[in-house]
């Protein structure tokens, strides 16, 4: 299902092509393009595989693919190749997808660097009801930028860091991190990661006042989501690390 929502999404201004031969070759294209080597993919269940779509894109860095195979794997019984496989390219090609995505929308934004990057982002925040206290793992920010037109906003800073919140788990927050932001909302999220237990998942949306006033909802990529309450990251509960 989160699959499906996130391919709909993409769609709307991806380039995309139908059939085995076309399909195969504008993957190759991408990987060659972007400097990605085949080695990170099982090259022969793509040979093998009859690939009825694919769509790439470029703006976002996001491509999917649809195949007529389906696998389980024998030894956990999870499937291995859904029929849908989509993959977000920034995983692979980590800062470069963030790079382009802050390229495009830095033209008519606002960028600041040094120590009024806070000030910035606080005000920002505060202006759309976001709680602060979210944001408290982020240290050290070297540079701050927002369009106000699309609402995207990009944050840039010194070191990866991680912010351990008791009752939570740890949140990892990369040196570059990009979002795109409305009243009480925060989505696409780029940067950010949060791990429960064994489980690391990127966060890929935040929801302030969902389901009730005082909590705040956070939404993976896969679409799995959590809860808390926004007093749970408060600064007196946590703890915060630089790598």
């Amino acid at each position: 299902m989160a699959t499906s929502i996130a391919i709909e999404a993409q769609s709307k201004t991806a380039e995309i092509h139908c059939g085995p031969a076309p399909c195969k070759e504008k993957f190759l294209e991408l990987l060659e393009n972007f400097s990605v080597p085949r080695c990170l993919f099982q090259m022969a269940d793509i040979e093998a595989a009859e690939l009825e779509e694919f769509g790439f894109n470029r703006s976002t860095g996001f491509f999917w693919e649809k195949k007529t195979e389906r696998k389980v794997d024998k030894i956990t019984g999870v499937k291995a190749k859904e029929i849908f496989t989509s993959l977000v390219v920034g995983e692979i090609l980590g800062k470069m997808a963030t790079a382009n995505m802050i390229a495009i929308h830095s033209k008519v934004a606002e960028i600041h660097r040094g120590p009024i990057c806070r000030e910035k982002l606080n005000g920002m925040l505060d202006e759309f009801s976001i709680p602060r206290c979210l944001y408290l793992g982020i240290e050290q920010i070297q540079e701050f930028g927002f369009n106000r037109t699309t609402g995207f906003y990009w944050i840039k800073q010194e070191k990866k860091t991680e912010r351990k919140v008791d009752k939570v788990g740890t949140t990892y927050f990369d040196t570059q991190l990009t979002a795109f932001i409305a009243p009480r909302r925060v989505s696409k999220i780029t940067g950010v990661k949060g791990k429960e237990i064994f489980l690391s998942l990127a966060v890929a949306e935040i929801l302030v006042g969902v389901p009730e006033s005082d909590k705040v909802k956070f939404v993976s990529t896969t679409g799995i989501y959590r809860v808390h309450s926004i007093a749970t990251f408060e600064p007196t509960v946590v703890g915060i690390k630089t790598k």
